[in-house]
């Protein structure tokens, strides 16, 4: 069996490498892993932390993924659709309450660096009216609900 650094130093892992990783017991073989990983994320992005949320405005779903909680067999889940004034008013709170960054529009000018940075207000604002509009929204509801 290959050593945690020996796998480490592959340029591509295979599928007995990763259970391999995912199956380590050893604190020496974890403390290395860890070290590892935290290497390759500070060589590729840095000491930074980006925080990303999600604002769900609705648990209906006309899909039956057996996995899903909120799957449309589910008759257990209470379901819930925000009104269009309730999802604006999150976008404000968020807004107002996580500060996010944003570039001046020369500097994102053909980057895409401001993904990862968050939207101004009013990009938040549009966006949200975007998945307001969006003709599957209200057809998503299960017929049986």
């Amino acid at each position: 069996m290959m050593t945690v650094s020996e796998i480490l130093n592959r340029q591509e892992l295979s599928r007995e490498d990763i259970i391999r990783l995912l199956s380590i017991t050893d604190k020496e073989e974890h403390d290395e892993l860890i070290k590892r990983a935290y290497s390759i994320k500070e060589r590729i992005i840095g000491r930074k932390v980006y925080l990303r949320g999600l604002i769900e405005f609705s648990n209906y779903c006309r899909k039956n993924c057996y996995y899903c909680g909120i799957r449309s067999g589910n008759h257990k889940v209470s379901r819930y659709s925000l009104s269009d004034d309730e999802i604006l008013e999150i976008v404000e709170f968020a807004h107002e309450r996580f500060k996010m960054q944003s570039l001046d529009p020369k500097e994102r000018e053909g980057n895409f660096d401001e993904v990862r940075l968050g939207y101004h207000k009013l990009n938040a604002i549009a966006e949200s009216m975007r998945c307001l509009r969006c003709s599957d929204r209200n057809s998503n509801r299960s017929s049986e609900d």
